[in-house]
C-alpha cells in the first residue's frame, strides 16, 4: 500500500517520505543491519523499486555506482548516504505517469507537491515565500498554525543560496534532512 495515496492531498508529502522510507526499509536488513543496505540489498533495490537491473549497466558501473553511495566505505549504504540517489530521481521523474513502485510513487508525489506548489505564482521552477509558507502550512503543519516569523525562518533555511526562491535542488536538501530525521525516529 503506499502511504501517499492513503493520505489526503493536504498531507501528500508526508505520504512521499513515507513510502520513500517504506521501501528503503523493506529491503534494508535483510542480510544484517537493519538500518543499512549491503551490496545485494542496494542491486534488489535498484533492480526492483527503480528498474535498474546490474545487466544493463556497463561492466563495473553498478559496483563504482555502489561504492560513491557508500560514503564511509563500511560496505553499507545507509538511508543518509542513500539520498543522493533519491535526489537525482526527483530531479529527472515524471509527475504523470503512474509509479510502478513504491519508491518511485514516494519520489513522484513528493516532486508533484513541489510542482504543484512552484505553480501557484511567477516562476513554475521555483517556490516563492508565499508558496513555501502554503506548502508548509498545508503539507507539514496541517491544524497547527504556522506563524509569519516561523514561516521566514525557514524560507531562510531553505532558500540555500539567497536568491528569494527555492528551487528543486534546495526543495530536496530540505526534504532529505526531514527523511532523515523521521528514519532516525523509526
Amino acid at each position: 500500500m503506499y502511504f501517499s495515496t492513503v493520505l489526503t492531498s493536504r498531507m501528500a508529502l508526508l505520504g512521499g517520505i513515507f513510502d520513500i522510507l517504506g521501501a528503503f526499509h523493506h529491503y534494508a536488513g535483510k542480510g544484517g543491519d537493519p538500518k543499512k543496505l549491503n551490496k545485494k540489498e542496494v542491486k534488489e533495490l535498484l533492480a526492483e523499486q527503480l528498474g535498474l537491473a546490474e545487466c544493463e549497466c556497463p561492466s563495473g558501473q553498478m559496483d563504482e555506482c555502489l561504492k560513491s553511495l557508500d560514503e564511509d566505505q563500511d560496505g553499507e549504504v545507509d538511508f543518509c548516504e542513500f539520498m543522493p540517489l533519491l535526489a537525482g530521481f526527483t530531479i529527472l521523474i515524471e509527475t504523470e505517469k503512474e509509479a510502478p513502485s513504491t519508491l518511485l510513487k514516494g519520489i513522484q508525489t513528493i516532486k508533484k507537491v513541489f510542482v504543484d506548489y512552484a505553480s501557484k505564482e511567477g516562476d513554475p521552477s521555483t517556490l516563492s515565500k508565499h508558496e513555501v509558507k502554503l506548502l508548509l502550512q498545508e503539507q507539514l503543519y496541517g491544524e497547527e498554525k504556522l506563524d509569519k516569523a516561523k514561516a521566514d525562518e525557514h524560507f531562510k533555511e531553505l532558500d540555500l543560496d539567497g536568491d528569494a526562491q527555492v528551487d528543486i535542488v534546495e526543495y530536496f536538501v530540505f526534504l532529505a534532512t526531514l527523511c532523515t530525521c523521521i528514519n532516525d525516529l523509526l
